[in-house]
């Protein structure tokens, strides 16, 4: 037994609450030793795996990102094309129309003829929906069919 003993044992003696501080220090080096350890597991183990997801992630991000805006710029001509396409059948379409419409014999019925190109003209609502002769084609979708014939008309053909 040494000196620091022998005060220890003599100060617990005298005082019996040092005996719990004794002991409350042990508790608190334990859970600084427990804290510091369980900083030391994920510094070197946890921490790494959280870097490379996050770089991985933000790869993937980044990827996503790039592929989004290159779809775009190859969809978009595509989509332009379509369109400036379907704007030149229209014109052509509406120049077909009044053409026929304008010319000298347009007056003249040709039930069969004159079905057919109602039909035909109509199946383009974006140009004809308001059209009144369009209407029962756009109303009654099912009973469209070929052209009734023609045959036995007193109109001579141009």
């Amino acid at each position: 037994m040494n000196i620091g003993d022998y005060l220890r044992t003599t100060a617990e003696t005298a005082v019996p609450e040092l005996r719990l501080a004794r002991w409350g220090w042990r508790a608190a080096i334990a859970a600084l030793l427990l804290a510091g350890f369980g900083f030391g597991f994920w510094w070197l183990f946890l921490r790494p795996i959280e870097q490379r997801t996050q770089a991985e992630q933000a790869k993937v991000t980044a990827t996503l990102a790039t592929a989004a805006g290159n779809a775009a710029a190859k969809v978009i001509p595509q989509i332009q094309e379509a369109t400036r396409q379907k704007v030149v059948v229209d014109v052509q379409v509406q120049k077909g129309t009044i053409d026929v419409r304008q010319a000298s014999d347009a007056g003249t019925a040709v039930a069969g003829v004159s079905a057919a190109v109602v039909r035909g003209n109509c199946m383009l609502p974006s140009l004809y929906l308001t059209d009144g002769a369009c209407e029962p084609v756009h109303e009654t979708p099912a009973e469209l069919g070929a052209a009734r014939s023609d045959a036995g008309s007193a109109s001579q053909p141009d």
